[in-house]
């Protein structure tokens, strides 16, 4: 059953059941925001092939531009979409690395910890990524589970 369907039939019975991921099926951290369906990025993003987008050569042909894009392949780093050819996204994930690592608990501290939290975030929707959905992706929640 969909983990989205499996989560409504078992609210009917206890209004308490946990929410669930809807890549795995695995009961979500009671903490998780109420628009968030997905344990974490990885799942969030499974079944996409995430690629580099920024340009790394511009050419004027005839008056025409033509512009040569990385399309390098997206790795995590500390959250943070990094390609591995071009290093886009690297600067940002040594930030957020540096900032949790040192922040002290001050004040001043959490404000940091949260810039690097809102740039994490500014550098994965707004960067330079894109993502194509794989047609023969398949849920991992459908996969049968040995006992």
């Amino acid at each position: 059953m969909p983990p989205g369907e499996l989560e409504e039939f078992q609210k009917l019975w206890d209004a308490d059941a946990p929410r669930r991921c809807h890549e795995t099926n695995s009961e979500l951290p009671a903490g998780t925001p109420l628009g968030q369906h997905f344990c974490s990025p990885e799942h969030a993003h499974a079944g996409k092939q995430i690629f580099c987008t920024s340009v790394t050569k511009r050419t004027v042909v005839n008056g025409e531009e033509i512009v040569d894009r990385c399309n390098g392949k997206v790795a995590y780093r500390s959250a943070c979409l990094v390609c591995t050819s071009c290093g886009q996204g690297s600067n940002v994930a040594k930030i957020v690395t540096q900032t949790q690592e040192r922040a002290a608990d001050t004040e001043l501290g959490k404000s940091l910890k949260r810039s690097a939290e809102s740039l994490r975030i500014a550098n994965n929707v707004w960067g330079k990524f894109d993502s194509q959905t794989d047609p023969n992706y398949v849920p991992a929640w459908t996969k049968r589970k040995r006992l």
